[in-house]
């Protein structure tokens, strides 16, 4: 074996071993270097795209103060580089999730989770709202512990609004679906639904025409003027009087009819007359928007919203439009139902009612001239049988009486508004005389039972009748009611210690005519006593049968 000679040299030895000890430390120092060159590197690269991101970003300390924030997030807030790092996070956080955010980044430090995600409103510089989409991490260092956090901020301010328009949209559209439901009268609902309309596009006015197929014409039934609900809009109507206009050259009218569909105005000066179009020009308005009222596509009306920003509407919008026509729509079609339902069934009455003045009434009249025509004959020949025929015509007459009272009844609506005549006439009394000096006494006798209200109506509005009269004309100082209930009958009792007056010479005055005529209705009996300077009695007998 040959072997080499320098290998077996201890000083060549020894050099090897430091050459090889030198080598090691070079290659130790260059992979140093490339290794601070590749830090370097990436700390030149994360900075550049720190500062270059189209989000904001930010590094803070583990208590929130802002280590390190970007351009873009100086714009979302409004502030400067130099202000945003003598403050924290807490600092431009609204009250409302502040609580949460601390949690969350308590949770951070604890490892119990490693990102977290939000939506939230941050306070800018000038003190207005804006909605960010926030994103943060927790940095460690080499040894695993905590170091900073950092932040990832978009601004979803846009993207926000539109989303909590929607929002009240969908709130406004079922507050008006509820109105719909529960609310009986078409204007008061109309108004609403025109008021809602206005706000939730945010436009100064709007307006409701009613069309007449019949004459090709549309009429101004409303509108709203800064949210609220005007009958004389325009200062040129005189009150009282209606606006109604032809659409039969209105060209934005032509296109409604083609397309039912809204229809975007821009062309003021052709769609509108003269006065119309110097009133909105007057206030601005750019653009109109008309949404047709359709009920089996039939246009029974329009709705008119004013656009004073800009000819464009966005779709959402012409939407919300369309979904509050088609509330008051079903709600002018239920009103109108109602109507000719509540005709036909007055006409379907009446019938019932002539049908049955015809069986009985009828009758009984035919019964009375029969029995006067043998009481004539009877008179002188046989008085005492003449006698009883009178009395038979007497009964013939009184149930003729109580048939037609009844049939009126009848007329009346089933309510227990005005069966406890005894309870009603005293919230009455105690109304009428709230805030006067007079004394009043109120006394119920018997015990009281339930009225029909056609008796109940016509003895409270006699009582209020002798009350008004009391307070007003009598100058008494204190005032009796009494109601007594008997088995057969009822007695109203209303009486005052005032001025009196002479039956001879005021009958025809105090309300005594209505007094009278409310009496014959319920078939009772008046009876009014008075005189000068000893007051006023006035008593109603009514049969209960």
């Amino acid at each position: 074996m040959i072997q080499n000679e320098s290998t077996n040299n201890p000083a060549e030895q020894e050099r090897a071993a430091l050459l090889e000890k030198a080598n090691q430390l070079l290659q130790a120092e260059v992979a140093m270097r490339r290794l601070l060159e590749l830090v370097r590197s990436s700390e030149q690269r994360f900075r550049t795209m720190f500062e270059q991101a189209a989000v904001g970003m930010v590094l803070a300390n583990l208590e929130g103060q802002w280590l390190q924030v970007n351009q873009r997030f100086c714009d979302i807030t409004g502030y400067t580089k130099s202000e945003m790092l003598q403050m924290s996070f807490g600092d431009i956080t609204h009250p409302d999730t502040l609580s949460t955010d601390l949690e969350a980044t308590h949770q951070l430090r604890e490892g119990a989770i490693t990102q977290y995600q939000t939506q939230k409103r941050y306070i800018r510089k000038d003190g207005s709202l804006i909605w960010v989409h926030l994103t943060v991490s927790l940095c460690r260092d080499d040894l695993g512990k905590p170091s900073c956090f950092i932040g990832i901020i978009q601004d979803i301010s846009q993207g926000k609004e539109a989303e909590l328009v929607a929002q009240g949209q969908q709130a406004a559209l079922g507050h008006t679906l509820n109105l719909l439901a529960t609310q009986p009268e078409l204007d008061k609902f109309l108004e609403q639904v025109l008021i809602t309309c206005t706000e939730q596009l945010r436009e100064r006015a709007s307006t409701l025409w009613l069309y007449d197929a019949a004459t090709l014409c549309n009429s101004l039934h409303m509108t709203c003027y800064d949210g609220k609900v005007q009958r004389k809009p325009f200062p040129w109507i005189g009150e009282g009087e209606t606006l109604t206009l032809s659409v039969q050259n209105w060209a934005a009218w032509q296109q409604l009819i083609h397309t039912r569909r809204p229809v975007i105005v821009t062309d003021l000066a052709k769609n509108l007359h003269e006065k119309t179009r110097n009133w909105m020009s007057a206030e601005g308005v750019k653009s109109l928007l008309v949404v047709p009222l359709l009920f089996n596509e039939e246009i029974v009306g329009t709705f008119g919203i004013h656009n004073t920003k800009s000819n464009y509407w966005q779709p959402e919008a012409i939407e919300l439009a369309q979904a509050l026509a088609q509330q008051a729509t079903l709600a002018i079609q239920l009103t109108r139902l109602a109507e000719e339902a509540k005709q036909a069934a007055l006409l379907e009455e009446r019938n019932r009612l002539a049908s049955e003045i015809h069986d009985t009434l009828a009758q009984t009249f035919t019964g009375i001239s029969i029995q006067l025509e043998l009481a004539k004959f009877l008179v002188h020949q046989n008085p005492a049988e003449a006698e009883q025929i009178l009395n038979r015509i007497g009964e013939l007459a009184q149930t003729g009486l109580d048939e037609a009272r009844r049939s009126v009844w009848t007329l009346y609506p089933a309510t227990n508004e005005y069966a406890d005549l005894a309870q009603t006439l005293s919230d009455s009394v105690a109304q009428m005389t709230k805030g006067t000096a007079i004394h009043t006494e109120v006394k119920i006798h018997g015990n009281p039972y339930p009225l029909l209200p056609f008796i109940g109506k016509n003895l409270l509005r006699i009582a209020q009748e002798a009350i008004t009269n009391a307070l007003k004309h009598a100058q008494a100082t204190t005032l009796w009611i009494e109601l007594t209930y008997e088995s057969a009958c009822i007695y109203l009792c209303v009486r005052d210690n005032g001025c009196g007056f002479s039956l001879a010479t005021n009958t025809n005055g105090f309300g005594l005519i209505s007094m009278s005529e409310r009496v014959d209705r319920i078939g009772g009996q008046l009876t009014i006593t008075s005189h000068p300077g000893e007051g006023t009695e006035i008593l109603v007998h009514v049969p209960i049968r």
